[in-house]
């Protein structure tokens, strides 16, 4: 049997004034995996432009007292992530995505910020779509609870079918 560590909520809003749409979102985290744990929030508000085949968005998330109980690193962390996308074609869509990332992990020197760039390609074949990721990652933190380090990076390119039915 497991042990529920936590529960939480989250709401949401968004608006689309013409081609605009803009939205933000509230999560909070109730810890109980120890009486001192603390209960991580993050706040994200982001806003798209669709124009025809194309789209361009923005997004913040800020995640306060993340992964925190009693006794380990308390950190935050603040994402901004810059997309586009292009439908080539009714059955394919190409996007690319840029995000940063900066960890503030309290009595430590703030790592270099995380820089992630993302490239897709997707074939709709109706219910089903197969698409092809790759994804370069530089200075990416040490441990979920550690601050960045200069040279910890990463390539990985994935592969995805999904079926709806």
């Amino acid at each position: 049997a497991g042990i529920n560590t936590a529960s939480g909520y989250s709401i949401g809003y968004s608006v689309t004034p013409g081609p605009i749409k803009i939205a933000a979102g509230y999560t909070k985290i109730d810890a109980k995996q120890a009486a001192a744990a603390v209960d991580p929030k993050s706040k994200t508000l982001g806003v798209t432009y669709t124009a025809s085949e194309f789209a361009i968005g923005a997004q913040r998330t800020k995640n306060t007292d993340g992964r925190k109980v009693a006794g380990t690193i308390n950190f935050d962390d603040t994402v901004d992530t810059v997309s586009a996308s292009f439908a080539a074609s009714k059955e394919i869509t190409l996007g690319a995505a840029y995000s940063k990332m900066q960890r503030d992990v309290v009595g430590s020197t703030t790592g270099p910020d995380t820089k992630v760039i993302q490239l897709v390609a997707a074939y709709n074949l109706g219910p089903v779509v197969a698409s092809i990721a790759y994804e370069d990652a530089k200075d990416k933190n040490q441990a979920s609870n550690e601050v960045s380090t200069s040279g910890l990076d990463s390539k990985i390119t994935k592969l995805k079918v999904k079926a709806n039915f």
